[in-house]
């Protein structure tokens, strides 16, 4: 069990940090937007968008491979959850 915690541990450390890497671009982008009047061309916003863009390209994407697997282990700890419910509804009697 000691293996499945730590995936699970480094996995939602490692999608905090992405939130908060996504939220501050987000945010850098709001607040270099806002700063622009009404008079800047389109353009300017383009070239804003396509740094954020690539700025956003330098994370990397997400690794599928891990996620498929973070969503494995959970749909079998939930079993096993569900599994140790019922043992000790039957007082530890093996059902299968």
């Amino acid at each position: 069990m000691h293996t499945y915690t730590l995936i699970i541990n480094t996995y939602k450390l490692l999608l905090h940090s992405l939130h908060i890497l996504y939220t501050l671009l987000a945010h850098s982008l709001y607040t270099n937007i806002h700063t622009y009047n009404s008079h800047t061309h389109s353009q300017a916003l383009h070239q804003l968008l396509a740094k954020v863009n690539k700025e956003l390209k330098a994370l990397g994407g997400v690794n599928q491979k891990a996620l498929d697997q973070y969503n494995t282990f959970k749909e079998q700890r939930r079993d096993l959850e569900l599994r140790r419910v019922e043992n000790k509804k039957y007082g530890g009697v093996l059902l299968w």
